[in-house]
């Protein structure tokens, strides 16, 4: 944990390039936050926010497969109950971000292809990077869809628990399980913390 610390404030300074080389090794989950589940529960909201950093300095400079791993990624983080809902806000936001460097690297591979008689040559390598283009912005702009429509469900009941006074009632904390889940940390909910990140999360979608 403090060497994520750490590194996040390496991050803030010049000294970040450094470790933009190393993209690859960041992606590695097993590698970032290991396979311990206890360390996961802990290092998982840390991790990611960091990861979320490396990449987004340098979204513009990754490779189609590398896109493709980053947004498969944090597509799931937003969707992964066992994640603040604060961390499920970064990751919308690089998602976001994430979809001007795969149109960039779109436009160069056209760049590459040249004419229509170099692209019909090259419909096996080229065509493939356009059609993974495609499907990675189809694909967040399902993430972003089918978040509404697990925050509609979500945002009901808490703001019927609110209405209803159960804010510090224990026994209607399992109403939210199948929404906030994992960790033993996120069974404990606070309702006025959750609608005000709920609302944020909601802003950034």
């Amino acid at each position: 944990k403090e060497l994520l610390v750490a590194t996040r404030h390496i991050l803030a300074t010049d000294f970040r390039e450094g470790f933009f080389k190393h993209v690859d090794i960041f992606l590695d989950e097993n590698l970032l936050v290991g396979t311990s589940r206890g360390a996961g529960d802990s290092l998982r909201p840390l991790a990611y926010s960091l990861l979320a950093e490396v990449v987004h300095h340098v979204r513009l400079q990754l490779q189609m497969p590398q896109l493709s791993k980053a947004v498969h990624l944090f597509s799931r983080n937003v969707h992964d109950s066992s994640l603040p809902l604060t961390v499920q806000t970064t990751s919308i936001r690089l998602l976001m971000n994430l979809v001007e460097g795969i149109y960039h690297k779109h436009n160069q591979d056209q760049d590459k292809m040249g004419g229509a008689a170099q692209a019909l040559q090259a419909q096996g390598a080229g065509g493939d990077a356009n059609v993974k283009g495609r499907k990675l912005l189809v694909r967040i702009l399902d993430t972003f869809v089918r978040k509404f429509g697990t925050l509609k469900e979500y945002t009901k009941k808490l703001c019927e628990a609110k209405a209803q006074g159960k804010q510090d009632d224990p026994s209607s904390q399992i109403e939210f399980m199948p929404f906030r889940s994992g960790s033993l940390s996120d069974v404990v909910i606070d309702i006025n913390k959750e609608i005000a990140d709920c609302k944020q999360l909601i802003k950034t979608l």
